[in-house]
């Protein structure tokens, strides 16, 4: 077993850089061409400079009844730092054999503790149709492809998402109470990021590439509420769920970083309504790690 020789925190910050670094080619323009160009993945909610890109100029923003309020769903993502297993000893590459995976070694896993499963099954479930949430982690686990991905901003590109709907979908159909776990899971993946299987009880659950996610979030998008309400809506519904766990067992279960860079979070544009609201619900999902982002399809829309 190879442990990843790159800290979870520093893939988290490359993630999120390609995320909000790729909205910048589409989210920047003047009036005029955003009529034209739309706006595609990702920003992140509180971070002022974004906000005001697209707050600004937008004649329909704030009154909820013009057609040129951009429509939006949402992205979650808790990052992992996964492990390479090289040999057969691995727990699990018994398990990938007999449900004939195609590659039983070498391959990827990650953990998956309970407590921090039943908090983010209870994430999605709360969100659920507004959003999707998912895991994120490498299709690497060297130093050397970490920097030459993070150099080549393909970091993204070569990770797999998996999604907790999709992992709620099999604990149901084993008969496992998703808000009362009684054991750790891991799941696994293939060095190309396929093959994904979910244990202790081997069920085979696919992660998704980068363009497959963006895919869906577009296709999600193309059917949401406009873009003050979602958030607004999104951010109650943080709250709620942080309030659900209440906090003190919260920070047991997804300790707080003690590492957090500061981000400025504390300016929002006036623009968006209870913009405190939105600001506490970033600041929390970024104190445990779990990056909120915007999807918004890139449409034409008439001037």
């Amino acid at each position: 077993m190879a442990r990843a020789e790159f800290s979870e925190r520093h893939y988290e910050l490359a993630i999120n850089i390609e995320l909000v670094r790729e909205s910048n080619r589409y989210f920047v323009p003047s009036q005029n061409e955003e009529a034209d160009l739309g706006y595609d993945i990702a920003l992140v909610p509180a971070l002022p400079p974004l906000w005001a890109s697209l707050t600004e100029g937008l004649a329909g923003v704030g009154s909820g009844g013009d057609s040129r309020v951009p429509r939006a769903t949402s992205l979650f993502l808790q990052y992992k730092q996964p492990e390479h297993i090289s040999n057969r000893n691995g727990n699990e590459a018994e398990e990938r054999s007999s449900l004939g995976a195609d590659s039983d070694v070498p391959y990827y896993r990650f953990k998956l503790p309970k407590d921090q499963l039943e908090v983010l099954l209870d994430l999605e479930e709360t969100v659920a149709g507004d959003a999707a949430v998912c895991y994120a982690a490498g299709v690497f686990h060297r130093r050397a492809d970490f920097y030459r991905n993070k150099a080549a901003l393909t970091v993204a590109e070569n990770s797999t998402f998996l999604r907790l709907e999709k992992v709620r979908t099999e604990l149901l159909d084993m008969e496992l109470n998703p808000a009362a776990l009684t054991d750790d899971h891991s799941w696994t993946y293939d060095e190309g990021g396929g093959n994904g299987l979910l244990c202790s009880e081997p069920r085979r659950v696919e992660g998704w590439p980068l363009e497959r996610l963006r895919s869906d979030l577009r296709a999600r998008a193309a059917e949401a509420e406009p873009l003050e309400g979602h958030v607004g809506r999104l951010a109650s519904g943080v709250a709620a769920w942080r309030d659900r766990w209440q906090e003190p067992e919260l920070q047991k279960r997804l300790p707080v970083r003690k590492d957090e860079e500061v981000r400025g979070l504390e300016y929002m544009p006036r623009q968006i309504e209870e913009p405190s609201k939105v600001l506490q619900a970033q600041q929390f999902l970024d104190s445990l790690g779990i990056g909120w982002f915007l999807a918004i399809p890139a449409r034409r829309r008439d001037a």
